[in-house]
């Protein structure tokens, strides 16, 4: 059941258009602002405003207004309506034309190393905009990556979307989340740190599957369901006390420089990764045949 349907008007400024699906915070409507146009809203799920803080969200919702990035979706508001005798809570941010990287990936993959590495820049120059304001992402994954096809350029922009808010919600719950967005956390995630190496992690798991088509320890790491996210956890993190291969090993066309640099950013020790995607996205540029240190 949604809970707007087209034409409702939310606290006299946006009208809903249509569903746009299920998010993992809760359900996504296209509305059109009263003077602004077309933005994306989310009404937050039940279950992940009853195990949040809702005054800390709105805190660090108002922290991401500040960022500015054309790799950044924009986020512009956050508030409540009524409706039936119940309070809902919302967040808005630009609405982009295009698709997530998920849906490209499952239709077309490997990538060529090219656009892996002009895709990933893009990610890396968003999560940078956001690290240095002190904020964490937490749940990088191939949905939290936007495509925009209007940009006005040949190839799309890609946007990272959803900072911070994954942050709120326990994330061993298992609230509203699906099992695969496990397979891209850093391994110290699952004893409830995060930092920015961990952002890091999730960033050079999304760099692999775009450059070989799979994941690392595909062979151990199972999509399988679990009956708790505790085995889940335990499974993974099994799996990854061996050594995962090098992204060559299934592309060849992928160079040793580019194996390192994916590496080194999946360590499984947060000190031997990058230190933020800053630093990260200095090393794709810097350690790339032929870049001579200059901008991809």
């Amino acid at each position: 059941m949604c809970v707007l349907s087209r034409g409702d008007v939310i606290n006299d400024t946006y009208e809903v258009l249509s569903k746009l699906g299920a998010g993992n915070f809760g359900e996504v409507y296209r509305v059109k602002h009263r003077y602004l146009g077309d933005q994306v809203l989310k009404v937050l799920d039940e279950d992940y405003v009853e195990r949040s803080a809702i005054e800390t969200v709105m805190a660090e919702a108002k922290n991401l207004n500040q960022v500015l990035h054309r790799n950044v979706v924009r986020f512009y508001d956050m508030g409540s309506f009524k409706k039936d005798g119940r309070e809902y809570f919302y967040l808005t941010m630009e609405y982009v034309p295009g698709e997530t990287l998920s849906q490209l990936w499952d239709r077309k993959s490997p990538f060529s190393v090219e656009e892996a590495m002009r895709l990933m820049k893009d990610i890396l120059a968003g999560l940078e905009a956001v690290h240095t304001k002190e904020i964490l992402h937490r749940d990088i994954n191939g949905d939290n990556i936007l495509l925009d096809y209007n940009s006005g350029g040949e190839e799309p922009v890609a946007k990272v979307a959803d900072f911070g808010l994954s942050y709120m919600a326990d994330p061993l719950s298992g609230a509203g989340m699906a099992a695969g967005r496990y397979l891209f956390w850093a391994p110290e995630c699952f004893h409830g740190a995060y930092v920015k190496h961990s952002d890091v992690f999730s960033a050079g798991m999304v760099f692999y599957r775009m450059v070989t088509g799979v994941f690392p320890w595909r062979d151990k790491e199972t999509s399988a369901r679990y009956d708790s996210a505790e085995e889940l956890e335990t499974e993974i993190l099994k799996a990854r006390k061996e050594d995962t291969r090098p992204p060559s090993y299934w592309n060849d066309r992928c160079p040793e420089e580019l194996d390192d640099l994916i590496l080194k950013s999946l360590a499984k020790e947060l000190t031997e990764r990058f230190n933020d995607a800053g630093s990260f996205r200095e090393g794709l540029v810097a350690h790339l045949p032929g870049s001579n240190g200059q901008e991809l």
